[in-house]
């Protein structure tokens, strides 16, 4: 139980996914569904999400990070990083360590 790793992101990133033997779900359709239907399962240890994936999870992705066991890490989708990925690691390290060890750089 819990040593595991899944992806959930579109099917062409899940496709790179399981070609390196990680359990892998095309979420496109119904993000939500998917997700809770991977997190629910418990089999999973660590749990990679793509950043389009994420943002249409939305707040919901962020009650499940506090309340679940699985480590979720926001990758990149294939239009590349965007400011989202950023904010849920800055969430997570502040709720971790308690303060933002990302800090603010000058212009941002």
């Amino acid at each position: 139980m819990y040593d595991n790793i899944a992806c959930i992101a579109s099917k062409d990133i899940s496709l790179l996914f399981k070609s390196f033997g990680i359990a892998s779900y095309p979420a496109e359709d119904d993000p939500e569904r998917v997700f809770f239907e991977v997190i629910n399962s418990n089999k999973y240890g660590v749990l990679f999400i793509s950043e389009d994936i994420a943002e249409a999870l939305g707040k919901r992705l962020s009650e499940a990070m506090k309340e679940y066991l699985p480590v979720i890490i926001i990758i990149p989708d294939r239009t590349g990083s965007e400011a989202f990925s950023r904010k849920i690691l800055k969430e997570n390290m502040e709720r971790a360590i308690g303060t933002d060890a990302l800090l603010k750089r000058e212009g941002e």
